[in-house]
């Protein structure tokens, strides 16, 4: 080996000492990023491995025609090299192999037609929390704001009528629960909770129990009363039962207890609270039902592939349910489903996450809008499925953080944000249910 390949590979080396920039942590070196824990991120590293490599051997050919007769203008380029090699490192690290390993290409192309019913303008759907069932798509209403954010609303077919519901004006309002029966429940950032009447601008204060450090209650899908679930010490034991605890709305406040016949060790989430019916999320991935005894009713539901069914499961009919993952650290997203009309899952490409699923009542329709999971360019995707035979009836390409809410309003309209680009509003539109 020569002197000048020497220095031109020792040289080469540099590249393991330039940083990149993140928004977290600021400048480190690159290595840092992909080779510090290989058990998360192997396919990661060996991309990385490979870019690595890559720029290594075009460093080592830059220094080798560089250092070929030491020149001032040599030293100049070679000074002007470095930045370029920083700038290098950093396009490459920080979005050419993410890019490549985390967002898989989509060559779908748009489908189908939706034919547009009628438009509310100067509306957007709110997404709400309304439980399990699909109560409010029965109803066929869903909730809206307008778009000064001074007002909600409430859609109903036919129409698209909309009627004016008065906004909790407080610091950091969020409506946390709705029903079918046009109750509200918010909490400001102080907090402070506030419960809404049907048909009524009275915000009424509730006063949080004393019994809970973190208090997550829900309107009860009938209405007047309250529901959360709750864990304490008990006399005379280390511990008690998961407890869920119900609060009547009316003036009197009156409370009821259920205590829950699981586990203390086990995680549970309160999902629905119907008297007599509760339905609950077990761990990560069981979704079971309970009565007013605290016991089981039927075999829990375990989605097959849904990290975590508590942020994405609704009830149709008696027996048939569809799950979502609305959070998922790893892998592909998926929608799975188990009703009369038919069994199926749907994979997301990877890199994009699930932003908004809706069910139609009957089961025979879902709706779902994906987007990237990051700043690459990759858009998501606007897709109308049948749910008996897993057919696409309609399919469009969304632009990059489209970010699209969806609400079937009864089994043949599903609102949106307007497709057509004009103006601002929610749209309403048919629901086909032939193959284009």
């Amino acid at each position: 080996m020569t002197n000048r390949t020497f220095w031109a590979l020792v040289l080469s080396f540099s590249i393991y000492l330039l940083p990149v920039f993140t928004p977290h942590a600021g400048l480190i070196f690159w290595p840092m990023m992909f080779f510090s824990d290989l058990r998360d991120g192997l396919i990661m590293a060996l991309a990385a491995a490979g870019g690595a490599l890559l720029l290594q051997g075009l460093a080592a050919l830059t220094f080798w025609l560089l250092l070929r007769q030491i020149r001032w203008w040599r030293l100049l380029t070679m000074a002007i090299t470095l930045p370029m090699l920083f700038f290098t490192v950093n396009f490459t690290f920080l979005y050419a192999i993410p890019a490549l390993v985390l967002i898989a290409p989509d060559w779908s192309s748009d489908l189908g037609h939706l034919k547009r019913a009628c438009m509310a303008a100067n509306w957007s759907l709110l997404p709400v929390k309304a439980g399990v069932s699909l109560s409010l798509e029965e109803k066929r209403i869903a909730w809206v704001r307008d778009s000064e954010w001074t007002s909600d609303g409430i859609l109903t077919m036919p129409g698209c009528q909309v009627k004016p519901v008065e906004f909790l004006r407080a610091k950091g309002a969020q409506l946390i629960s709705v029903n079918g029966a046009g109750e509200r429940l918010f909490v400001t950032s102080a907090p402070k909770y506030f419960y809404s009447p049907p048909n009524s601008i009275e915000f009424r204060e509730l006063a949080p129990p004393t019994t809970v450090r973190y208090w997550t209650p829900l309107l009860t899908k009938s209405g007047s009363e309250l529901a959360w679930l709750e864990r304490g010490a008990a006399a005379g034991t280390p511990q008690r039962p998961h407890t869920i605890r119900l609060r009547a709305l009316g003036l009197d406040g009156s409370e009821r207890s259920i205590e829950i016949d699981q586990p203390q060790r086990h995680s549970l989430t309160l999902l629905e609270a119907d008297p007599p019916l509760f339905t609950l999320a077990r761990h990560r991935n069981e979704i079971l039902v309970i009565d007013e005894t605290g016991s089981l009713i039927g075999d829990p539901v375990s989605p097959e592939g849904v990290y975590n069914a508590a942020y994405g499961f609704r009830r149709v009919g008696s027996e048939g349910w569809v799950a979502w993952d609305g959070y998922r650290e790893q892998g592909k997203s998926r929608i799975v489903w188990s009703l009369v009309t038919g069994s199926g899952k749907v994979i997301i490409p990877r890199g994009r996450s699930i932003h908004s699923v809706a069910v139609s009542p009957d089961g025979r329709h879902i709706a779902f809008a994906t987007e990237a999971n990051s700043y690459f360019n990759a858009s998501g995707r606007l897709v109308l499925l049948r749910t008996s035979d897993s057919s696409i009836l309609y399919r469009r390409r969304l632009a990059q953080f489209a970010r699209i809410h969806l609400a079937f309003l009864g089994n043949n309209f599903l609102a949106m944000r307007s497709l057509e680009g004009s103006g601002n509003g929610v749209a309403v539109y048919h629901v086909p249910d032939r193959k284009p």
